[in-house]
């Protein structure tokens, strides 16, 4: 046990821990050369064989593990646990990394601002930061990409380089991801749809949909029957909307001229296929009113 005074509460166990020590204080070395090179770098915490073994002046780092975060040298506030964790990180800061090799990186490069939970996550960045990365082997091809979201087994980003990309389980996806603090990320959602162009773009195309019985519930889209509650409204209320599309603005930047242009869209009927012979098909079917005898009202 090697405890040096003179930097104020160093406590290192193991050979060559904290043995360049000059005016670093409150850290923990405890394994072989775990923070071997240390000289002022302060409240660092190393557990492990090789652990933050080429930190010089970093502070407030925590490994656990084996050759975690072993080559940072003044990154900082990083937290690395597991085999290899941010093993080749050198100046990075404020990464969090939990699992085998999550974070490892490449030689020579760093990154900073990401966070990863799950065996393998982001073990390939090089300078990407800003993802968040969770799941066994969760972006684990990206090196530059940056500002990525992405969740599930094994899930990836397009490209190595795919930055602002948001993918939860292969199924949800969005390119933009740009939001920070307050402010609304600019991107789309797509549901089965990778690249989405609409704010929400949702595609069945991928494979078809089964389904033991056909009825008038949504086989693509579908919302439930429900009761809304109003517990502030007295008398009469003019107008009482549940689902509503608000009026777009359309602005170009030269003169168009748009012969037609609609609000809502509906391509056609359905189309039958194999076994199948419609009677009356239509692109648009409004039930009757259940009080008034109106399906469709329009306004204006």
């Amino acid at each position: 046990i090697r405890t040096v005074t003179t930097d104020i509460g160093f406590t290192g166990l193991g050979y060559g821990t904290g043995s360049l020590l000059t005016g670093g204080y409150q850290s923990v070395a405890i394994g072989t050369n775990s923070l071997v090179s240390a000289t002022t770098g302060i409240q660092n915490t190393g557990v492990g064989y090789l652990n933050l073994e080429h930190v010089t002046t970093a502070g407030q780092n925590v490994a656990m593990g084996t050759s975690t975060g072993n080559g940072l040298t003044t990154g900082g506030l990083n937290t690395y646990i597991g085999y290899g964790s941010g093993q080749f990180n050198q100046t990075g800061v404020t990464n969090t990394f939990v699992g085998y090799v999550a974070g490892r990186g490449a030689s020579s490069n760093s990154n900073s601002n990401n966070t990863g939970i799950g065996a393998l996550v982001g073990a390939a960045l090089t300078t990407g930061s800003s993802n968040v990365l969770v799941g066994y082997a969760a972006g684990n091809t990206l090196t530059t990409g940056a500002a990525n979201i992405i969740i599930g087994n094994n899930i990836q980003a397009a490209a190595v380089s795919t930055s602002n990309f948001m993918s939860i389980g292969n199924l949800i996806f969005s390119a933009g991801i740009d939001g920070t603090g307050t402010t609304v990320s600019s991107g789309n959602i797509g549901i089965g749809v990778a690249a989405p162009v609409a704010k929400l773009h949702v595609s069945a195309a991928s494979s078809a949909i089964s389904s033991a019985t056909w009825t008038t519930t949504g086989k693509i889209f579908a919302t439930d029957a429900l009761t809304i509650t109003n517990t502030t409204s007295t008398g009469t209320v003019a107008l009482q909307v549940e689902n509503s599309f608000g009026v777009p603005t359309l602005v170009a930047s030269s003169a168009t001229t748009l012969t037609m242009s609609a609000n809502v869209y509906i391509a056609g009927a359905p189309i039958a296929s194999t076994n199948v012979t419609q009677t009356t098909p239509v692109s648009l079917l409004i039930d009757t009113g259940a009080t008034t005898g109106r399906g469709l009202v329009i306004r204006g």
